[in-house]
This record gives C-alpha cells, structure tokens and sequence, in this order.
C-alpha cells in the first residue's frame, strides 16, 4: 500500500495531540494491522480502553465530541475511521457510549496512516525473502522452500539466520548427523534443523547427512514367546518387572510414541538396539536377525498402548514396518471393557480433542472392535491405568 501524502487526505484533527488517549486507540489500531494485515481491529468502549471518556466532567464531554467526528454514524459528512454499535443492553442512565463497540473501516488506514505518520512496513516475509534473494549465489541449489517462509529465531537478525545455512557449506565433505551439522552453525543449537532437513537438502543437493540411529530400548526373558510394543515408557518398565503376567515371556520393546515407525528402523545404519534381561548373546544376535530381516521366526508381535484414536494411530504405522503385528488383546480388553461401562475420560478433558480417527490399522481385532468402540463410545484410556 503507497504511503499517503497530504494532498489526498483529510487534515489531521487539530485535537488529537490533546486527546492521548484516542491517539492510542487509533495506534493500537496500527499495531494490529502491522500484526495481521487482514485483520478489521474492533474494540468496546469501557474504562479500561478509554478511560477518559468515563472520567466525570468536562474533559469526558471533549474526549466524547472529539470521537464522534470519528463515527460514521455520528458525523457521516466527515471521513469515519470507525463504525458504531452502542450496547443494547446498557442502564439508560449511562451514556450511549458506555459498552459500544466500535469497529475499524479499513478504507480509512491510509487516512490513519498519515495522521499517526506511520506508513506500512514491509512485512517479516518481505524481509525475510529479500535476506535470501541478496545471498541466494552463495547456495549451489535451490532457494525456494528457505524463501517460503520466514524463519525467525529470538535475538537474531535474517542474516544471522542466512549466515548460518551459508556456513553449512564448509562441511560438505563431511558426513555429519543433522544435530550435528545444526550445532556447528547455528550457534551450538542441535535441534534447529530438526525440522529444517528437506531445505538443507534443496540448498546443497550433494551434501550427505549421516542417518542419526534410532535408539530402541528392548527387554529379553531367557525365551522369547512373541514380540510386544508397548508405548509408554511407564506400562513398559512396569513389564519388565511381570505385571501384567500375560506380557511374562515376551521380548518388550519401548516404542516411545511413534518413533518407531520411521522408514530406516528396520535397517542396521537407522537404529542401535538396547538391551536388557537375559544377557545371552545368542538371543541378542536371535532378536537382532529378526529385527533386521536377515532370519524368519514364527514369533506373534504385539502393540499396546493407549486405547484412543493416536494409540490406534501408532498401531497402523508399525504396521508398515513390521507386518505382522496386531493389537495386544490381554492388555486392550480390559481397557475396552472400562470404556464400554462409559468410564475413562473425554478427549477433551485431557487435550486429545485434535486426535484424528486413524479409520483402519490393518489389526482384525483393531479395525473391527476397538475403533468402533471409541467412535461410538466417545471415551479414552490412557495405558497406564492398566498397570
């Protein structure tokens, strides 16, 4: 939007200086549109907004009059910068001011603009993209997903930010974990690419970065019976010990959420296996074969965790990477039976009202009993309760 000049817009209000605090409504007004540019600000006339306007005497009649030539409603023959609704339901012997809302008309910003000589700004992404625009020769490969959205990190300019993807350049040549390339340019933080990798990828297509492994906590008895995911560290360490006793003779395996379901877990670079329990090397190396796919073995595998719809979630994406896994009866039935007597608790209570219906897992028993039970029941189980 062009900065208005003085030739097309109306004379400032003589009062406005001395009406500050109508001169800080109608900045607050800018500071949203600097904010969010689509917004339309909208305030209600009360004490604490105004509180001029409520002081008793002559300086609440000034401080009204002069607001009214800002109404549309009140002095249609003058340029409005706000519309006016008084408050219907207000005491008739307060004034007609007290409690209206009155609601900003975005044909007057450049009129506003002027009379507070603030012009607009470029916006964060206007900047953001100019930043990379005037370094983009500096990176081999593709700039557009970095110039898709800005980046913004607290106490650091755009170019501390472009500085630190241009940095990643002297370690091509090495084959470094993400954490650890991040840490290296940007400002010892492991965790800022964590999200960031497939723009690192675009801006040095030949760059390597060097799987970071998995780490996979995982129990062994001293004869493996069938293989359980368990998705909560709690119901997991808890198993260990033989509670419940249908998990007892089971390889245990901490799935951590959904961590399990990345697409190289199955491969010796993506993951470090962990154990504990039976310290026989032979079992290790038995566990390991199937793990990695290099043996069959007829052993059932398990997943228990949650009954709610991210639970059934985590059972459809180990599916994809072990086939044959199905959901754990001994430990969802007597969960299901909790919900089924409406006990448990609403996903709104607990902050899982965002979780989606995964619709199907690929588990029979899934698919066909335990879904169905929460989308017709409306009621979760954390596992925990299990143990």
């Amino acid at each position: 939007m062009p900065d208005a000049s003085g030739s097309d817009q109306q004379n400032t209000p003589p009062w406005l200086q001395e009406q500050p605090g109508i001169e800080a409504l109608l900045h607050s007004v800018l500071n949203r549109l600097d904010k969010n540019p689509a917004t339309i600000p909208g305030f209600t006339l009360n004490k604490k907004r105004l509180p001029e306007l409520f002081n008793q005497g002559e300086a609440a009649d000034i401080c009204w009059s002069c607001l009214q030539t800002l109404l549309q409603e009140k002095n249609p023959l003058s340029p409005a910068v706000f519309s006016f609704r008084p408050n219907k339901k207000r005491n008739y012997l307060d004034p007609e001011y007290s409690n209206a809302r009155i609601r900003f008309l975005p044909e007057a910003e450049q009129q506003l603009r002027y009379w507070l000589k603030r012009p607009v700004k470029a916006s964060e992404l206007e900047l953001w993209r100019t930043t990379v625009q005037q370094h983009s020769s500096q990176f081999p490969g593709d700039v557009s997903r970095l110039s898709a959205k800005n980046i913004a990190v607290d106490g650091k300019s755009n170019a501390d930010i472009i500085n630190g993807f241009m940095a990643i350049s002297q370690y091509l040549d090495q084959q470094l974990t993400l954490r650890s390339l991040s840490a290296r340019c940007f400002w010892q933080d492991s965790k800022f690419l964590d999200s960031k990798e497939d723009i690192v990828q675009l801006l040095y297509p030949e760059l390597k970065i060097k799987p970071r492994p998995v780490l996979v906590s995982v129990y062994l008895p001293d004869n493996i019976q069938g293989i359980l995911f368990i998705e909560n560290q709690d119901s997991y360490t808890q198993a260990i010990t033989g509670s419940p006793k249908a998990s007892v003779g089971y390889a245990l395996v901490y799935c951590a959420g959904f961590k399990l379901s990345a697409e190289r877990i199955r491969r010796t670079e993506g993951v470090s296996l962990h154990f504990c329990g039976a310290n026989h090397q032979q079992m290790q190396n038995q566990f390991s074969l199937w793990w990695f796919e290099e043996a069959e073995n007829n052993w059932p595998v398990y997943f228990w965790g949650d009954l709610d719809y991210s639970g059934m979630d985590i059972l459809a994406s180990l599916k994809r990477r072990f086939e044959t896994i199905q959901a754990w009866q001994p430990g969802y039935q007597p969960m299901l039976e909790l919900i089924r007597n409406e006990q448990g608790h609403a996903p709104q209570t607990t902050g899982k009202q965002e979780q989606k219906d995964p619709q199907k897992t690929g588990c029979e028993y899934a698919d066909m009993v335990l879904l169905p039970a929460l989308r017709e029941i409306g009621y979760f189980v954390d596992q925990e309760w299990a143990i």
